[in-house]
């Protein structure tokens, strides 16, 4: 089968737009969650919830159980934190 060169040059055009169109579409979904994203920390901050989590030094910060955290909403006093011996 041969294919016209003009219908071919037209299929690479039409690619091009569409990949294009594709990429125009994903830079404004990541934009537009950039914006949700620090709207939504100046909204913590305004509130005083800035940072949600407060690692405590020496542990490791990524155990899925959330052994190592401290949850700032749960309102311990600085006496009730865990003592960390270097």
């Amino acid at each position: 089968m041969t294919v016209d060169p003009a219908q071919e040059r037209g299929l690479w055009l039409l690619r091009g737009s569409i990949l294009g169109m594709v990429h125009q579409i994903i830079s404004e979904l990541e934009a537009e969650e950039r914006r949700h994203t620090a709207d939504r920390l100046a909204e913590d901050r305004a509130m005083g919830l800035w940072p949600r989590v407060i690692p405590i030094l020496g542990r490791p910060a990524d155990r899925p159980d959330g052994e190592g955290w401290i949850d700032p909403d749960a309102s311990l006093q600085t006496s009730e934190l865990p003592k960390i011996h270097g």
